[in-house]
C-alpha cells in the first residue's frame, strides 16, 4: 500500500519504538492505523504525530475522548 511520506515516517517511528502498527482500510476506504491492537489513529492524527504535534499517549487520550463522544452519542 502506498502512504504519503507523513504517514510512513509515523508509521516506522512507532515500529522502530516496538509498537505493532498495522494499516486498515475500511469498506468506505478510509484509511486508519491499529496500533498495538487497541488505538485506531486516523491519517489527520499519524499525520499530526510525523510532525511532532501529539506524542503517543497524547494520540491515546485524543481517541479515548474521542470514544466517550462516540458512547454518549449511541
Amino acid at each position: 500500500m502506498l502512504m504519503p511520506s507523513k504517514l510512513e515516517v509515523a508509521f516506522h517511528m512507532l515500529l522502530k519504538q516496538g509498537h505493532d502498527v498495522q494499516v486498515v482500510v475500511q469498506k468506505d476506504g478510509a484509511v486508519w492505523f491499529e496500533i498495538d491492537g487497541s488505538l485506531w489513529v486516523s491519517c489527520d492524527r499519524m499525520s499530526e504525530f510525523a510532525d511532532g504535534l501529539h506524542t503517543l499517549e497524547e494520540l491515546r487520550d485524543l481517541c479515548e475522548r474521542r470514544n466517550q463522544v462516540l458512547s454518549k452519542s449511541a
